[in-house]
């Protein structure tokens, strides 16, 4: 009798911990991913507001090569070609799928962390054939002084290009918003579950939540403060720029 109380004790042990454990790795795997959301909606951002210069200075080779191409003489000067590349990282997505920390997530959760992954990756990907299109454009133009002797021939066959550049850059725009959307999708769900779960707390362990909100408040004013020292590099992803050329 004795040995089977024994026996069930250790069992419900554990299955406690083993519960504990799985709760460990949700909350881990949750919390890297929407950090890791959070970190390349900052790039995005970024990289969407760079975007209308960008089509700009390509409209405006687009309309020398256009002069060139009617024959017209245009002026020597230089101007620039250039992308602000953002670099997505999706480690923590691909460390929960591999580790099964997936498993211990609820499908709802999942379905928006994968649908902002996904989006993501398809911006990836444009990202690198619209660098790939505005190579092969500045290998026609230079710096802008080929222009000046260019045939119209040439000048059509660099107009495509450059057209074919802009398109790509007028798609990014495009799909920067559904990236973000599906950013926002992601983080306002573990957010409303943040907050569901704190309320829930609040109701059963009053006195554990006022003790917690000032733990919180306390380390958000900490955070604040060591924020304020770093420089913002630091503190959030930046993005690289690529001019061709100056």
């Amino acid at each position: 009798m004795f040995t089977s109380i024994v026996a069930v004790v250790i069992a419900a042990m554990i299955g406690g911990l083993m519960t504990m454990r799985q709760r460990r790795v949700r909350i881990a795997a949750e919390n890297g991913m929407r950090q890791e959301i959070s970190e390349n909606n900052d790039g995005v951002q970024e990289m969407r507001a760079a975007i209308p210069e960008e089509i700009d200075n390509v409209s405006h080779t687009v309309a020398l090569l256009e002069q060139r191409e009617a024959g017209h003489a245009v002026p020597g000067s230089q101007f620039k070609i250039g992308l602000a590349v953002m670099s997505f990282t999706n480690a923590n997505w691909q460390t929960a799928s591999v580790t099964g920390a997936m498993s211990s997530i609820d499908y709802n959760t999942v379905e928006r962390f994968a649908g902002a992954y996904f989006e993501q990756a398809r911006l990836a990907q444009l990202q690198t054939s619209t660098m790939e299109s505005m190579m092969s454009l500045s290998s026609y133009v230079g710096d802008g002084k080929k222009l000046q002797s260019m045939s119209p021939e040439q000048a059509r066959t660099a107009e495509i290009q450059a057209r074919a550049l802009l398109a790509h850059l007028k798609m990014m725009s495009r799909m920067t918003e559904g990236v973000q959307a599906a950013y926002k999708k992601a983080l306002s769900l573990t957010l409303n579950r943040k907050s569901n779960r704190q309320t829930s707390n609040a109701l059963l362990f009053p006195g554990l939540a006022s003790k917690n909100l000032l733990k919180n408040g306390l380390r958000r004013e900490a955070v604040k403060s060591e924020s304020r020292h770093k420089s913002p590099g630091a503190i959030r992803r930046g993005l690289l720029r690529v001019w061709y050329p100056r």
